[in-house]
C-alpha cells in the first residue's frame, strides 16, 4: 500500500520537500491511545478510525493500534471494516469492527468480525430475516436516538421493540449505542438524560454493553460513568473537543510546504488576486508552495500564520490552488531563503487553533488535509513512509 520516495529528514525534524506534506506521527497516535486508555479502565475501549482514519491514513493508523492491543475499532463502511480486519489478520490476530452507517438496504456482511450498527426497526428486521435464512446468527449493534436527532432508532421504534422482542431472533446484539448531543460538554445535563434514555430504553430487551461516550466523554467523566463501552476518536490524533480536557495530548500532524520565491514590495503595493491585500509598508513576501489544492482551507491566506525560520509570520494575499504568501519582513534577510521549510500546522500552530481561526472543527480541517496534502508517516521505530497511492487516486 505504501511506497515512494521519502522526503529527506534528519532526527531533528524536516530538513528539505518538494510540496506540500501532511505529516502524520504514529508514535503520537500511540502516546494518545495509551493515554486515553489509562482514562478508561474498565470499560471496552474501542478506537474510531472511520472516514480512512480522519484523513490521516486507515491501514497505518489500524496497524499501530493493533500494535498496541486495540482490538475493537468503528468505521462507516464495510470497505474499511475489510481493511482493518485485514491489517489485524497481517498481524496474526483478529479484531471486532462496526460499521456505522448500517446495512444501507443490504444484507449484513458475512466476514466474521464485522459488526453492523443498525439504526432503524426496518434494518432490525432485514438483519433478522437475513439471519433466518442464512441459518445463522448475526452479531449487531443497535443505535439508539436518545437526542441527536439524525439517526437511530427512536423511541417510539423502541416501544415496538420492547413490545415483540421475536423481531430480533437470530441477532446477538453486542451493544446498544448513542450519541451525545452536547459531546463538548461531557458534563452537561442534556447528556445524562440521554443516558437514562438509553438504559431505560434497553430494560427488558436483550442485555447487552452500553456505549453513549466518545473522546470528551473519556477525558473529563470518571470511569463509573463511563458505561460498558466507549468510542475514541478524535482524542487518538491529538484533537482536544472539550474545553475541560484533562489529558495533555500528543500533537499528530504537522503540514509543511517549501519557499518557492522571496520578493520585496514597496509600501502601497498590492498582492495577490484582485490585489487581496495592500502592503501598509516596505514588505519582503515569501511564496510558499501549498494551497487549497493540498487541503488548505482558502480562508488561511488571509489572516493565518506560518512558522518560518522558528518565528510565527502572517499568512498574506489569499490562497490559491497551489501557492500562498507569507510576510516575512520581520525577519534577517539571511533568516529566509528559497527551499527552506515552511510550517503551516505544527508546534505552536496547533490543529485546534488554525482550525479555531478560520471558524472550522478541528476534525473537519483532517479530513480535508488527509485529501488534499501528500501523506508521509512517521514513527521513531521506523522510517518515514508516503502514501503515494491515496494521492495518485484522489
Amino acid at each position: 500500500m505504501f511506497g515512494g520516495r521519502t522526503p529527506p529528514m534528519t532526527a531533528a525534524g524536516l530538513t528539505r520537500i518538494d510540496r506540500a506534506t501532511l505529516w502524520v506521527d504514529l508514535s503520537a497516535v500511540r502516546i494518545n491511545y495509551r493515554l486515553m486508555r489509562r482514562r478508561v479502565p474498565r470499560a471496552t475501549f474501542g478506537a474510531v478510525v472511520k472516514a480512512d482514519a480522519y484523513g490521516l491514513g486507515l491501514a497505518a493508523v489500524a496497524a499501530t493500534l493493533v500494535d498496541e492491543g486495540c482490538r475493537q475499532f468503528w468505521v462507516n463502511t464495510a470497505d474499511e471494516a475489510d481493511t482493518v480486519l485485514d491489517v489485524a489478520a497481517g498481524r496474526g490476530t483478529t479484531a471486532t469492527v462496526f460499521t456505522l452507517q448500517g446495512l444501507q438496504g443490504r444484507a449484513p456482511a458475512a466476514r466474521p468480525g464485522v459488526v453492523p450498527v443498525l439504526a432503524a426497526l426496518e434494518e432490525v428486521d432485514r438483519a433478522a430475516a437475513a439471519a433466518a435464512s442464512a441459518d445463522r446468527r448475526v452479531a449487531v449493534a443497535i443505535q439508539l436516538d436518545t437526542g441527536l436527532g439524525r439517526i437511530g432508532l427512536t423511541e417510539t421504534e423502541m416501544t415496538t421493540l420492547a413490545a415483540d422482542p421475536t423481531r430480533l431472533a437470530g441477532l446477538a446484539v453486542v451493544v446498544w449505542m448513542s450519541q451525545t448531543v452536547n459531546y463538548h460538554r461531557p458534563t452537561d445535563p442534556v447528556n445524562a438524560c440521554q443516558r437514562a434514555r438509553l438504559e431505560a430504553w434497553t430494560r427488558g430487551l436483550p442485555a447487552a454493553p452500553l456505549s453513549l461516550l466518545t473522546s470528551a466523554g473519556c477525558e473529563v467523566l470518571p470511569p463509573e460513568a463511563q458505561l460498558d463501552a466507549v468510542r475514541v476518536g478524535s482524542a487518538l490524533y491529538g484533537v482536544r473537543t472539550t474545553e475541560e480536557a484533562r489529558v495533555a495530548l500528543a500533537p499528530v500532524v504537522r503540514v509543511a510546504a517549501p519557499i518557492l520565491r522571496l520578493s520585496d514590495h514597496s509600501a502601497g503595493a498590492t498582492i495577490g488576486y484582485g490585489g487581496v491585500t495592500r502592503l501598509a509598508r516596505a514588505s519582503r513576501i515569501a511564496t510558499i508552495g501549498a494551497g487549497y489544492g493540498d487541503g488548505l482551507a482558502p480562508s488561511l491566506g488571509d489572516g493565518g500564520r506560518a512558522v518560518i525560520a522558528g518565528c510565527e509570520v502572517p499568512l498574506v494575499g489569499g490562497l490559491s490552488m497551489s501557492l500562498v504568501m507569507a510576510d516575512v519582513s520581520a525577519l534577517p534577510a539571511a533568516a529566509v531563503r528559497p527551499g527552506m521549510v515552511a510550517h503551516l500546522i505544527g508546534g505552536p500552530l496547533s490543529i485546534n487553533r488554525v482550525a479555531e481561526q478560520i471558524g472550522w472543527t478541528p476534525n473537519a480541517l483532517l479530513l480535508h488535509l488527509g485529501k488534499g496534502a501528500r501523506r508521509c508517516h512517521t514513527d521513531r521505530a521506523a522510517p518515514p513512509v508516503i502514501d503515494d497511492d491515496r494521492v495518485a487516486n484522489r
